[in-house]
C-alpha cells in the first residue's frame, strides 16, 4: 500500500532529523565487495542447508518436483564456468564456506569440458590438458582441484549439477572429421565417433573415484542432477531450412539417415523431385528445389526422431549401462522442443535480461526489467512442461546493467510462485582468480555486490519458502501435431513455445506474475479461457506485486511474514508491506532495491517477538575506475580500459524503514564487508511510537542489521 507524498516527506524528514544523519563527504560511492570468509552472523543463511548434501538420500522425480526421503527439494544455485571449477584447496574451501553463506545449496559445474576465455579475457585451461594430440586424457591436477572442491561443497550441504558436452571441440586428431561448427554443435546428435566419445567421457567423468568422498560421481547423491548437452540441438541447427546444412563428410552421414528415414515411412518406392529415396539420391529440404508442406512436415519430424535417439540413447546409456543414479536432462528449451525435452526426467530452461553480444565492440541494454510486462522471468514461466521438474540453470543481468540487484530476487519470488525445482544465476565466477575484488566479466557474481547483498533474502524467499507457491495451475495444450502445424507453415522460423503460442495469445506470459502456468505436451488438459490482466499484476497468494500503472516507473514488492522486498522507481511513495513501510529518498538512477530478511524466521517485531533483521539496500554498482559510454539512447559499454579494474563501489541508499515494534525495543547497526557491526544507527520513534530507521550514504555500507527485542 502507498501513502500521501506530503505524509510521507514529513515523516521522512522528521526521521532523518531525529537520526542525526551526516550528509556523505562524496558523491555517495564508497568500496565494498562481500567478504570472502563466512562468520556466523545476520548475512548466514548456511543454517538453511542440509549438511552434508545427501544426508535425506538422493534427489529423485516424483509427482513432476525433485524429492528427497525428507520430501519437496529446491535448488537455490548459482553456476561454476570454466577455470573457476578448479580452485586451489584452501580457496575451494572458503568458496563452499561462502555460497552456504548466501544460502547456495547447489553448483552448476560448467564449460570444464575445454578450455575458456573470451576476447575480455585470455584462455584458461578446462579438465582436459592443453595436449596437442588428444581431447580424450583428464589433466590429474585439475581433477584433483574439482574433487576437493566437490567434497568440500558436499560437506557444506551444497549439491553439484554436473555438466557433460558444452565446449569439448572434437577433430581429427581423435578420429572425428574437420568442419563441424564450434564444439560439434548439432553434429554430435548423429555422427557416430562423436556420440562414442561423448559416451567415454562421460564413463571416465563419472565413474571416477573421488578419493576425498570415496565415492565415485555414479552414486555419490552430491550430484543433484546431470545436463546432457548445453545448448546444443539439431534443431538448433536445421529448424530453418536455409541455415546451417552439413558439410562434408557429415553431409553424406546426414543424408543417408534422411533416406533411411523416408524409406522406412514410405517404403522403396517414395520419389521426391523425380528423384528415389531408395537409391538414397533424395536431398535434404534445404537443397530441394520447391519442398512443399508434406516434405518439409517430414523433415522435421525426421530431426525429431534422430534426436529422441541420440537423447534417451544417452540417457539410457548412463542410468542404464553406467548406474547413474541421479536425475538426467537434455538441453535447454529454445533449442529442442518442449516434446522432447519432456521425454527425460526434467526440463530445463535459460533467460537474460539484456544479454551482451560477448564481443570486442559489445553493447549491452541498460533498462530495468520491472518496467516491462514480467521480462524474462514471465517468458520462462511460460515455457514450463506441465509434469515435468523445472530448473533455469542461468539467469542473469549481465553487468554493467545498473539494474542487476532486481534480477535474482524476482526469478526466486517466481520461480517460488511456480513451483520450479532448481533457480540458478549465471555465473558466480568465470575465472581461476578464486577472489576477485571487481567484476571481472559480464556475467561473474563473485564481486558484483548488487546481486550479493541480496542472496540471503533470495534464500529465504526460495530456498526457505518465505514465498508460498500458487494454490492452483492454469495449463494449456501444447500439442505435437499443431506444434509441427506452426513450424511447417513459418517454414521453422516459428520455434516458439510459450503459453501464448499454445493458446494463440489467449494467455499472455505474464500471467505466470499471477500464479503458476504450464503447457501440457500430451495435450490432455481442458481448454483455458482468455486471460486479460491489469496493469498492477498481484499473486494469487497476494504476496508478490508487480505494478506497471506508472508506465516507465515500475516497482515490484514482496511481502511475507519474514521476507519484504522494494525494488524499482519510488517516485516519493511509501510502501506497507504487511506493518514495515519502505520509504526511499532520492537516488542516482532513481530506482533501488532494499530487502528486509528475519534471520530467523521471526517476523518483524510484530506481538513483541523477538527478531534478527538483515537490511539490504543496493542502487548503482559497478567497479571501481569504470567510465561508461551510452549508444541508441539505451545502451552501455565500458570497452578496454574504461572497465574498471578498482574495487567495486556502490551507492549509498537513503532510506526510511519503519517497523512494527516500539522504538524502544529496536536497535540497529550498520555492517562491514563480513557483516559484522561498524557502526550504530539511531532509531527514531513515528507518531505511534514505531520504530523508525533511517539509512544513508554517510554509512558507507549495503548491509544492516535490526534487532528487536521481545517481551
Amino acid at each position: 500500500m502507498m501513502k500521501g507524498k506530503t505524509a510521507i516527506c514529513v515523516a521522512f524528514c522528521a526521521a532523518r532529523a531525529l537520526a542525526s544523519v551526516p550528509a556523505a563527504a562524496d558523491d555517495g560511492m564508497f568500496p565494498f565487495v562481500p567478504s570472502y570468509d563466512a562468520p556466523e552472523n545476520v548475512v548466514n543463511m548456511s543454517h538453511l542447508l542440509d549438511a552434508p548434501a545427501g544426508k535425506h538420500g538422493r534427489i529423485r522425480v516424483k509427482d513432476g518436483h525433485f524429492v528427497n526421503d525428507r520430501g519437496r527439494v529446491r535448488l537455490h544455485a548459482t553456476n561454476l564456468t570454466g577455470p573457476a571449477n578448479f580452485p586451489t584447496h584452501a580457496e575451494a574451501d572458503r568458496l563452499a564456506a561462502r555460497l552456504a553463506r548466501f544460502g547456495i545449496n547447489c553448483v552448476r559445474l560448467h564449460y570444464f569440458d575445454d578450455e575458456y576465455g573470451t576476447f575480455m579475457m585470455p584462455k584458461e585451461q578446462g579438465i582436459l590438458p592443453l595436449n596437442p594430440k588428444s581431447k580424450r586424457e583428464f589433466d590429474a591436477d585439475r581433477r584433483d582441484r574439482m574433487d576437493y572442491m566437490v567434497a568440500a561443497f558436499k560437506k557444506r550441504g551444497i549439491y553439484i549439477d554436473m555438466n557433460l558436452h558444452v565446449a569439448r571441440n572434437l577433430d581429427e586428431r581423435d578420429g572425428v572429421a574437420p568442419g563441424t561448427p564450434w564444439a560439434n554443435k548439432g553434429f554430435d546428435q548423429f555422427d557416430r565417433r562423436i556420440i562414442e566419445l561423448e559416451r567415454e567421457y562421460a564413463k571416465n567423468l563419472l565413474g571416477h573415484v573421488n578419493p576425498y568422498t570415496g565415492m565415485n560421481y555414479l552414486k555419490d547423491p552430491v550430484v543433484a542432477v546431470v545436463e546432457l548437452n548445453n545448448e546444443d540441438a539439431l534443431w538448433r541447427v536445421y529448424r530453418n531450412d536455409a541455415l546451417n546444412y552439413a558439410p562434408e563428410p557429415y553431409a553424406s552421414e546426414f543424408k543417408a539417415l534422411w533416406n533411411k528415414w523416408l524409406v522406412k515411412k514410405y517404403g522403396e518406392s517414395k520419389e521426391i523431385d523425380g528423384k528415389s529415396a531408395a537409391k538414397g539420391e533424395v536431398p535434404i529440404v534445404r537443397h530441394c528445389d520447391k519442398p512443399d508442406d508434406a516434405l518439409r512436415r517430414d523433415f522435421y519430424m525426421f530431426i525429431s526422431d534422430t534426436e529422441h535417439t541420440y537423447w534417451t540413447g544417452m540417457r539410457d546409456y548412463l542410468q542404464k549401462d553406467l548406474g547413474l543414479e541421479a536425475p538426467v536432462s537434455a538441453t535447454q528449451l529454445g533449442y529442442s522442443t518442449p516434446h522432447l525435452q519432456a521425454e527425460l526426467d526434467f526440463v530445463d530452461n535459460h533467460a537474460y535480461w539484456c544479454h551482451p553480444s560477448v564481443k570486442a565492440d559489445w553493447a549491452i541494454e541498460n533498462k530495468a526489467m520491472v518496467n516491462s510486462r514480467g521480462g524474462c522471468v514471465a517468458t520462462l514461466a511460460a515455457m514450463r512442461v506441465a509434469g515435468k521438474p523445472y530448473t533455469v540453470s542461468e539467469y542473469n543481468h549481465p553487468y554493467p546493467n545498473f539494474y542487476g540487484a532486481e534480477g535474482q530476487p524476482m526469478l526466486r519470488a517466481y520461480g517460488a510462485l511456480n513451483g520450479w525445482d532448481g533457480v540458478f544465476q549465471y555465473s558466480y565466477n568465470n575465472r581461476q582468480n578464486a577472489e576477485p575484488d571487481f567484476n571481472e566479466y559480464f556475467f561473474s557474481m563473485a564481486a558484483r555486490t548488487d546481486v550479493l547483498a541480496h542472496m540471503p533474502a533470495c534464500a529465504a524467499m526460495y530456498l526457505r519458502g518465505d514465498v508460498k507457491e500458487s494454490g492452483s495451475q492454469l495449463v494449456a495444450n501444447m500439442a505435437l501435431e499443431g506444434y509441427m502445424d506452426r513450424l511447417v507453415a513459418t517454414k521453422g522460423k516459428s520455434f516458439a513455445q510459450g503459453i501464448g503460442a499454445a493458446t494463440d495469445g489467449k494467455v499472455p506470459a505474464a500471467a505466470g506474475l499471477a500464479r503458476s502456468i504450464a503447457i501440457d505436451v500430451d495435450a490432455k488438459s481442458p481448454d483455458v479461457e482468455k486471460v486479460d490482466l491489469p496493469r498492477r499484476i498481484v499473486s494469487d497468494t497476494g504476496e508478490l506485486v508487480w505494478d506497471n500503472t506508472d508506465m516507465g516507473a515500475g516497482v515490484w514488492t514482496v511481502d511475507t511474514p519474514n521476507t519484504k522486498v522494494f525494488s524499482g522507481f519510488p517516485k516519493g511513495r511509501e510502501f506497507d508491506l504487511g506493518g514495515v513501510r519502505i520509504a526511499v529518498g532520492d537516488t542516482k538512477l532513481g530506482w533501488a532495491t532494499i530487502s528486509l530478511t528475519s534471520h530467523d524466521a521471526t517476523g518483524f517485531g510484530e506481538a513483541g517477538r523477538a527478531a534478527r533483521v538483515l537490511l539490504a539496500a543496493t542502487g548503482l554498482c559497478h567497479n571501481g575506475g569504470a567510465k561508461f559510454s551510452f549508444h541508441d539512447g539505451s545502451k552501455i559499454s565500458c570497452r578496454g580500459a574504461d572497465w574498471g579494474s578498482a574495487k567495486t563501489v556502490n551507492e549509498g541508499i537513503p532510506a526510511s524503514i519503519t517497523l512494527p515494534a516500539p522504538a524502544a525495543n529496536v536497535s540497529c547497526r550498520a555492517l562491514n564487508e563480513r557483516g559484522d557491526p561498524k557502526a550504530d544507527v539511531p532509531v527514531a520513534a513515528d507518531a505511534d511510537g514505531h520504530a523508525v530507521v533511517v539509512i544513508g550514504p554517510a554509512y558507507r555500507t549495503v548491509w544492516y542489521e535490526i534487532a528487536v527485542m521481545g517481551k
